[in-house]
């Protein structure tokens, strides 16, 4: 059998080759496969981890590596290295080596049990604390918006088989997220608690403004309760106004309470123009992914590879 191991690079050329020596010291035990290959993909970081790459795969001929035209983001990486991918387990981990090596023979032993795919599940993760905050933020935010269950402390370090893969592939949308679209497709799912690695060099390149950009898209990729919840909003604002408005009338035919409040009439009217503005944006996110997708552009670009046949040029 051969094993997959698919690594999105983006400004980490320093992990570059000791990633690669970890992970075959890793999994130079593992007797169920007598093949082994790199499929790295870099993100257009411009710092020099391509010509790494490169000088890595042309010293190991089972390293696949390949550049994007341009910076598509992670997700997108990942897409383009699960595409190159021809094993029969696959294993995705950050380039960074905070997915420790180390533990993808536990992962796999896990997978023998019967399960499809096997995620590691970080315990004390090595991050800052806005960083950890805002992940579970979004875990049950997404949650609950999407109706599907989403740990933070799980991320895209796991390993799945071919069968997955293929089902994989076939989902093409334009806004990606490679741990919402595996659990989408519903496969059987075991997990592993695993140690959280110190970050090899560098730091990470998710601002605050990026982090919130992916979890707004993930959001209106998986879920269209947004728009129900808007609806709901206008209709018990409908009820609300209608029953302050048999309130006003009450007042005014049984006590003879004149109707006042001219500040109280702008305060409603600014609070119901915000809300239509909201519920307008909302629609406007969809109806904006509506239209990316009809482009059908790709999901990535191949600007140049090594070790792959057909090379790009």
């Amino acid at each position: 059998m051969r094993l997959s191991i698919a690594v999105p690079w983006y400004k980490s050329r320093d992990s570059v080759f000791a990633l690669h020596e970890r992970v075959c010291a890793a999994v130079a035990d593992m007797k169920d496969f007598d093949q082994l290959e790199f499929v790295f993909v870099e993100d257009c970081g411009e710092d020099g981890t391509w010509e790494r790459l490169r000088e890595l795969a042309a010293r190991d001929a089972r390293v696949k590596a390949a550049r994007l035209a341009r910076n598509f983001g992670q997700h997108h990486t990942l897409t383009a290295c699960l595409d190159l991918c021809t094993g029969d387990w696959i294993v995705v981990m950050d380039c960074d080596l905070q997915d420790r090596p180390e533990e993808i023979p536990r992962l796999y032993a896990r997978a023998r049990e019967g399960f499809d795919m096997v995620c590691a599940r970080r315990g004390k993760r090595k991050d800052s604390w806005t960083k950890r905050l805002s992940s579970r933020c979004f875990a049950k935010v997404f949650s609950w918006l999407s109706g599907m269950r989403y740990d933070c402390e799980v991320a895209n370090f796991r390993i799945f088989s071919a069968k997955v893969l293929r089902a994989y592939r076939t989902m093409r949308e334009a806004t990606r997220n490679l741990p919402g679209q595996l659990q989408w497709l519903g496969f059987s799912v075991g997990y592993v608690d695993v140690e959280h690695g110190a970050r090899h060099s560098g730091q990470s390149s998710y601002t605050f403004a990026k982090l919130f950009a992916l979890a707004l898209d993930s959001i209106v990729a998986y879920s269209n309760r947004p728009l129900r919840l808007a609806i709901r909003c206008g209709v018990l604002l409908t009820l609300l106004s209608l029953g302050m408005s048999v309130w006003i009338c009450i007042r005014k035919l049984v006590w003879d309470i004149p109707v006042t409040g001219w500040a109280g009439v702008m305060v409603s009217l600014w609070f119901i123009g915000g809300i239509i503005m909201a519920n307008l944006g909302v629609i406007g996110l969809y109806l904006g992914r509506i239209y990316d997708e009809t482009k059908q552009r790709p999901i990535y670009v191949l600007a140049e590879s090594v070790n792959i046949a057909p090379p790009l040029r």
